[in-house]
């Protein structure tokens, strides 16, 4: 054969090597880490309990200073969901003691608790970060810490 078959010959098997193998170019990954953050824009520190049930302690704990953002949990995904992370209640705690509890209902859809944010605010149907980012963000303002309840 002559040399310039042989070329043809290996760029065709590169080329079907290239094509068969799982992860051909400009192929994205079928599933992605989305986070479930909370932004902290009230004056107080505010501590986020998590827990798996309503009738369990928590699991662990996050502190978020003013002005910071923090993640409270990690889920992996084909697709962004407003709200796929671990804890089915969660417990936002400001400094004064005061606070908010919000559970997650049995159907997985929404807050199922009467101390949960007044308002549409519901951290289980938090909007999406912008520009179609992999997460949700739950924001804490000032007047969620001046209504906050009796805890």
């Amino acid at each position: 054969m002559s040399n310039h078959v042989h070329k043809h010959y290996f760029s065709l098997i590169a080329l079907f090597v290239l094509l068969s193998s799982g992860c051909p170019f400009g192929q994205e990954p079928d599933e992605f880490f989305f986070d479930c953050f909370v932004v902290n824009e009230s004056n107080s520190s505010v501590k986020v309990l998590l827990h798996l049930r309503g009738n369990l302690p928590p699991y662990d704990s996050v502190f978020i200073a003013p002005g910071e953002m923090s993640s409270i949990g990690r889920y992996f995904a084909t697709g962004w969901s407003s709200y796929d992370c671990d804890a089915r209640k969660i417990q936002f705690i400001f400094e004064n003691g005061k606070g908010y509890v919000c559970t997650l209902r049995p159907d997985n859809t929404t807050n199922d608790s009467a101390l949960c944010f007044l308002g549409a605010k519901d951290p289980f149907v938090a909007p999406q970060l912008p520009n179609e980012g992999f997460g949700s963000i739950t924001t804490i303002t000032q007047e969620d810490f001046e209504n906050a309840f009796e805890l």
